[in-house]
């Protein structure tokens, strides 16, 4: 007897990943980033309340994140071919308070987008990445638990979680609604193939 065969098609990767030992390091990170907040404007892209950084990096270094940043570079060679070289094409704080967060959006021009969570207190908004494929007029239904059977996939973020996944994606981030803070680094990356 005859069975179909599954094959998945044009996906859209997502990693995640824990910041080891990120305690020892949290304190500086948000510190760091409330001095950005004491010294820059807040930028109005995504955000609906909050806070937004300009453009950091070349033109604002933030030394405070070179742990991450040495760690996270270091990661890539898990998951990139061997020669890739991955470059920040821009990047920039967000300090998100009770009652704020970002509307539906993409990161044209970037190879991968991510985000590092500083500070993401329990219910403080979820990041939420809706299904590239909706113009579809199929509605699939698997026998079992399927992300691509769902029109949006949810991530909780948590303390040293770093996100990446396509440019491409539409994403939002769902209201705040704990009583503290979130504070997250989101950056848009570039992969040239050497």
């Amino acid at each position: 007897m005859e069975h179909f065969n599954k094959t998945d098609i044009f996906p859209s990767h997502l990693w995640t990943l824990d910041f080891d030992n990120y305690s020892k390091y949290k304190r500086s990170f948000v510190e760091g980033i409330y001095q950005l907040q004491s010294e820059l404007p807040s930028k109005q892209f995504s955000n609906k309340g909050g806070w937004q950084s300009p453009n950091l990096g070349v033109s604002r270094p933030i030394p405070f994140m070179d742990p991450f940043f040495d760690y996270i570079f270091n990661k890539f060679g898990e998951i990139f071919k061997e020669g890739s070289r991955i470059s920040i094409m821009n990047m920039w704080a967000n300090i998100n308070p009770p009652g704020s967060r970002n509307d539906l959006h993409c990161h044209p021009g970037a190879d991968y987008v991510g985000t590092f969570y500083i500070h993401a207190p329990k219910n403080s908004g979820n990041l939420t990445l809706v299904n590239p494929n909706l113009c579809s007029e199929a509605k699939y239904r698997f026998s079992s638990s399927h992300a691509q059977s769902s029109d949006h996939y949810d991530i909780s973020p948590k303390d040293g979680m770093f996100v990446m996944f396509s440019p491409h994606v539409y994403h939002s981030v769902r209201e705040n609604e704990s009583n503290d803070d979130r504070i997250s680094l989101a950056i848009n990356f570039n992969i040239v193939d050497l």
